[in-house]
């Protein structure tokens, strides 16, 4: 992908990604700018990002940032995290993420919906101490944690 081409494109029955990460957020957090759609599987109809930024909590080492990035998509387009694979980039904060048997529209749909692109950094520190206790949390879908 181009610098000024569109950030998301249909590939065959995949689709190409193109994100900037930005590792040690304060939360996980995605960010979507302009509103230009491309690809052979594009639907003029429905305006796409030009740019797709994603924040994360984890560190830029040993590949932590790159697997909380597969994570956190797989969670928002609610995929399994095999479904989401990291093309390019696996050192650069530019990558390119490619979703199997996917198409734009669909993934376009689930992350332009509303109340699903943020989670805090405490609701991650509070899982894992549950998890921890043998209790397990499960997100309402608002990005805070229940009770």
């Amino acid at each position: 992908m181009r610098a000024g081409s569109a950030s998301i494109v249909q590939d065959g029955p995949d689709v190409l990604l193109a994100v900037r990460v930005q590792p040690r957020s304060s939360r996980n957090q995605l960010v979507m700018a302009g509103t230009q759609l491309s690809g052979p599987g594009a639907r003029p109809e429905g305006p796409g990002p030009q740019s797709i930024t994603i924040h994360l909590t984890a560190p830029p080492v040993e590949g932590a940032a790159n697997a909380a990035c597969r994570a956190f998509l797989a969670d928002l387009l609610n995929l399994p995290q095999s479904r989401i694979v990291l093309a390019r980039g696996e050192t650069s904060r530019q990558k390119l993420l490619r979703i199997r048997d996917a198409d734009v529209a669909s993934v376009m749909a689930r992350l332009q919906s509303p109340g699903v692109h943020s989670t805090r950094k405490t609701r991650l520190n509070r899982k894992a101490r549950r998890a921890r206790k043998g209790t397990l949390c499960i997100r309402d879908g608002s990005g805070e944690m229940p009770g």
